[in-house]
C-alpha cells in the first residue's frame, strides 16, 4: 500500500510556522558550545525559507544568539539566528532523486511499527555494511524502509557538515557563519512520547526519529547569484565580491576540504560599515560561505595524488568564477576571472 496516497501531504510550511516554539535539545551529542550539560532551548520561527532541498531553513528567535547585524549578545535578549534541520520529512530534493512520495503523517505510524518489529535495525545494519544493499533492493522498498534510508543519509550529511564546520573553526564570523550549537528535535510520534515519556534517544529510534541541526548565525544579506540584481550594490564592488568568494574557496583546500556542491547561491553577501569600493582592501562587503553539508576532509590514507585528482575533477574554483564571469556578462560587466590551477598537475592526461 502507498501510505503517501492515503493521507493528504503535509509541506514544511505547514508544519513549522511562523510564531510556534521548537523545544530543541541542545548538546544531546555532547557538543552544546559551553561547558555547560545538555540543556532545552526555546527557539520561536520567525520566519522560513522555501523551497527545502535537502534541510529545512529557518530563522529563528532564541536567547543570546549572534546575528551578522549585532555585535554583542545578550541572555535575555532573543536575538535572531539560523536553524538548519536535517528533517527528512521535508527533505524535497532528496526524496525527488529517489523517487520517495512526499511525508504524511501516515507513513510515520509506518515508522513506528518499522522500528518497533526490530526491521529498523537490521535494515539500517545492511544499508550501511553492504555497499550494493541499495542499488540491489530499493526497488522494493516500502515506506518505512524509504524513510530510514532517508533519515540514514541526511545523518551523513548532518555528520559531514558538523566534521566541516569544525575543521574550519578559526574562520568562523569571517568566512562562514559562526556555529552557535548543535541540537536536535524529537519528532516521535505521540504513541512514543506519551509512553517513553519524551525524547527518543539515540538507537533506532533516534535514527528515525530525532531531527539532527545547527544553529548557526543569522546572515541577514543577498546570495551571490542575486548580485546583478542588487540595485542598491554598485558594480565598482562586484569584482571584489567574487573575488572574495574565490578566496573562500581557496581556503577550503587549505584546510584540506573538498566541497561537492559549490555554487553562487552558497555564498552570502553582507553589507559591511565603513564603506568602500574593495580596492587596497576596503570593501564596502563581505561574503560567507554557507551549505557545507556535501563538504569531505581528505582521507588519513588519501595520497597527494588522489587529492589533487578529486580536487581537480570537482574545480570548486570554476563553480565560482567561469559561472559568475558568464551571469555578469550578460549584464554588460566584464569579470575578471583568473584560474590559480592549483591542482593542474593532477589533471587527466591523454590516454588515461
Amino acid at each position: 500500500m502507498d501510505l503517501a496516497r492515503q493521507h493528504p501531504t503535509a509541506t514544511s510550511e505547514q508544519h513549522y510556522r511562523v510564531g510556534q516554539i521548537l523545544s530543541l535539545d541542545v548538546g544531546a551529542d555532547g557538543h552544546t558550545g559551553s561547558d555547560a550539560g545538555p540543556f532545552k532551548l526555546e527557539a520561536e520561527v520567525i520566519l522560513t525559507r522555501t523551497p527545502c532541498t535537502f534541510s529545512v531553513g529557518l530563522v529563528v528567535a532564541v536567547p543570546g544568539a549572534a546575528s551578522s547585524t549585532t555585535s554583542t549578545t545578550s541572555a535575555t535578549c532573543a536575538s535572531p539566528a539560523f536553524l538548519k534541520l536535517f528533517d527528512r520529512r521535508f527533505a524535497s530534493r532528496l526524496r525527488a532523486e529517489n523517487g520517495i512520495d512526499a511525508w504524511t503523517p501516515d507513513v510515520d505510524t509506518a515508522c513506528l511499527a518499522f522500528v518497533e518489529s526490530g526491521r529498523c535495525q537490521d535494515f539500517l545494519r545492511r544499508l550501511r555494511s553492504d555497499a550494493s544493499f541499495q542499488e540491489r533492493e530499493e526497488e522494493c522498498w516500502d515506506a518505512a524502509e524509504n524513510e530510514a534510508f532517508l533519515a540514514d543519509r541526511l545523518l551523513n550529511l548532518f555528520r559531514a557538515e558538523k566534521t566541516a564546520y569544525a575543521a574550519l573553526s578559526d574562520c568562523w564570523g569571517d568566512m562562514f557563519p559562526r556555529v552557535l550549537a548543535l541540537v536536535a528535535l524529537d519528532i516521535a510520534p505521540s504513541a512514543i512520547t506519551s509512553r517513553d515519556g519524551g525524547f527518543c534517544g539515540s538507537g533506532v529510534r533516534g535514527d528515525m526519529f530525532r531531527v539532527n541541526g545547527i544553529l548557526l548565525e543569522h546572515l541577514d544579506g543577498f546570495t551571490l547569484d542575486n548580485l546583478e540584481r542588487q540595485k542598491d550594490v554598485p558594480r565598482s564592488c562586484w569584482q571584489n565580491i567574487v573575488d572574495q568568494a574565490l578566496a573562500i574557496v581557496q581556503l577550503l583546500g587549505d584546510h584540506n576540504l573538498l566541497n561537492g556542491d559549490v555554487r553562487p547561491e552558497n555564498f552570502v553577501v553582507l553589507p559591511r560599515g565603513g564603506g568602500g569600493d574593495g580596492k587596497n582592501g576596503n570593501s564596502a562587503y563581505r561574503v560567507l560561505m554557507v551549505d557545507l553539508a556535501q563538504c569531505r576532509l581528505r582521507g588519513p590514507d588519501e595520497s597527494d595524488w588522489e587529492w589533487g585528482r578529486a580536487k581537480w575533477r570537482q574545480d570548486e574554483e570554476g563553480a565560482v568564477g567561469y559561472v559568475m564571469r558568464h551571469r555578469l556578462q550578460k549584464v554588460g560587466f566584464n569579470l575578471v576571472f583568473e584560474h590559480s590551477w592549483r591542482y593542474l598537475e593532477f589533471a587527466e592526461r591523454e590516454g588515461e
